[in-house]
């Protein structure tokens, strides 16, 4: 915002000052680690089998369905009592059912499968997403490069790229992700 500021109260820095300063704002930005969830033993076994699926949603329901009673009535209710009797049903059901399954060699396996297939998906799907964020930071550069260039400096352009600058994470300018950038930029 400082930029912004200095662009309206005549103070215009240089270029290269701006992209100092964005990249040290950048730096010192925390940085969230993407991690790759895995799919829950559970859920993998409820995409195998529909018995489970179907003991899972009505748990998940009966929850639900609890938590509502609960903020309607209050802890104290005759109504919340029999809310909770029927969660309590529910999961000790679905219970059963995924212990069954558990034991069952060829489901455990269906269920494996399921874990891995939907982690390699969420792991392509994250380095899409990575792959994303590098080329938009590219084009942003590209276009702060021809902005200069330019003998006609649009100072809406320059915020709008600053913008953008501002969206890209601290983690292009650290040293493991700079090969991304160096591969795309080759």
């Amino acid at each position: 915002m400082e930029i912004v500021r200095g662009l309206f109260m005549g103070n215009v820095k240089s270029l290269k000052d701006v992209m100092e300063e964005v990249s040290k704002n950048l730096d010192a930005a925390p940085v969230r680690a993407q991690s790759i969830e895995p799919l829950g033993e559970l859920e993998a076994f409820a995409k195998s089998d529909d018995f489970l699926a179907v003991l899972r949603k009505e748990y998940l329901d009966a929850k639900v369905v609890r938590q509502k009673t609960q903020k309607e009535f209050g802890h104290d209710d005759a109504m919340v009592d029999m809310a909770i009797w029927n969660e309590d049903s529910a999961w000790c059901a679905m219970q059963t059912r995924y212990m069954e399954l558990r034991d069952n060699q060829i489901m455990a396996a269906k269920a494996k499968a399921v874990m891995e297939e939907e982690y390699r998906l969420k792991k392509i799907e994250r380095d899409k997403m990575e792959q994303q964020k590098a080329l938009d930071y590219y084009y942003s550069l590209q276009k702060i490069t021809q902005m200069k260039q330019d003998a006609k400096f649009d100072y809406a352009l320059f915020i709008w790229a600053m913008i953008m600058l501002d969206c890209v994470r601290a983690e292009f300018f650290r040293i493991q992700n700079t090969y991304k950038f160096n591969a795309l930029a080759a």
